[in-house]
């Protein structure tokens, strides 16, 4: 089966979180879309945000090693094997690094080919839009995770 490498970030903002109405009719969901050539994860989460969104982000994550020596590579809070349905591709799976983050500015300028709107919805409200099943429990969890490693 083909898999892609992909990277997203579910946006935290006052106990809310950004959803973005899909134009290819998934539903509510966070920002992301492939890694490519060349960027790391992070990266990839980072343009990805900006190209769909129009945000400038702060990744929350835990730094567990470092050194000199080396480049670290930002850990994702987690990292999800999707499957996918696509037109020209046919079914395959996303390798989706997901990502936990804030604000850093404010203006939403939406790419019209990903999202047909957007809303900052209270993460208690998730479970009522139309959403990928998963969803909810994963943006509490990364809401309780976010409120760790920020104290």
């Amino acid at each position: 089966m083909i898999r892609h490498f992909t990277a997203s970030a579910i946006i935290l903002s006052h106990d809310h979180v950004l959803l973005l109405n899909s134009a290819k009719g998934k539903g509510w969901i966070y920002p992301g879309g492939h890694v490519e050539p060349g960027e790391d994860l992070a990266q990839a989460a980072l343009r990805e945000v900006r190209e769909e969104v129009g945000l400038e982000i702060e990744l929350i994550t835990e730094r567990r090693f470092s050194h000199p020596k080396i480049e670290e590579v930002l850990l994702p809070f987690t990292i999800m094997d999707v499957p996918v349905q696509d037109k020209k591709i046919g079914p395959h799976r996303h390798l989706d690094a997901v990502y936990a983050a804030r604000t850093l500015t404010t203006d939403i300028a939406l790419d019209a080919a990903e999202a047909r709107g957007y809303r900052w919805v209270p993460v208690g409200d998730v479970p009522s839009l139309p959403v990928p099943a998963e969803l909810p429990d994963l943006i509490t969890a990364v809401t309780k995770y976010a409120v760790l490693i920020k104290s």
